[in-house]
């Protein structure tokens, strides 16, 4: 590789901002382009460009995926393709682009759910905690209640000074 882990870490991070600035939310839109590159021996850029382009005109189905991920892989498709454009990328380096680019898009995305979901209707909000029991040690049978108390630590008040 003749590009230093700096340069190519930045421009992993350039793609992973042009690509959340086109509304990508997960890496899994961007992985599901690049992947088969990065897990090419060869790393053929041709072929990534040719699967690219086939995807562009709608083949495999990506594009009509519900939820957004159409949108977004129609971004991950032109973002990428700005970057083969320019040429100048071996494939072991665009395999390290492309793995710090999904790596920074999972840290850098946002919790999709900023708080709690509203209740419904009259209905209690549902908790999520842990439940605390309703008695100590409630939950254990004879046996396993005598194992445990007896290696229980002595109360204050039995200690003896």
């Amino acid at each position: 590789m003749s590009k230093s882990q700096v340069e190519i870490v930045n421009n992993a991070s350039l793609l992973a901002t042009d690509l959340q600035g086109a509304e990508v939310e997960s890496k899994s839109a961007f992985l599901s382009i690049v992947g088969s590159f990065m897990s090419d021996p060869t790393g053929d850029i041709k072929r990534l460009r040719h699967m690219m382009t086939l995807l562009d005109k709608g083949s495999g189905g990506h594009l009509d995926r519900g939820a957004g991920f159409g949108e977004q892989a129609r971004a991950v498709i032109r973002e990428v393709g700005r970057l083969l454009d320019r040429g100048e990328w071996q494939p072991d380096e665009l395999k390290s682009v492309f793995g710090w680019t999904a790596r920074l898009l999972q840290v850098r995305l946002p919790p999709r759910r900023k708080g709690p979901p509203e209740p419904s209707g009259g209905q209690a909000p549902h908790h999520q905690g842990k439940r605390q029991p309703t008695k100590p040690l409630g939950g254990l049978s004879g046996k396993n209640l005598d194992v445990l108390k007896s290696i229980q630590p002595p109360k204050p008040d039995d200690e003896k000074s």
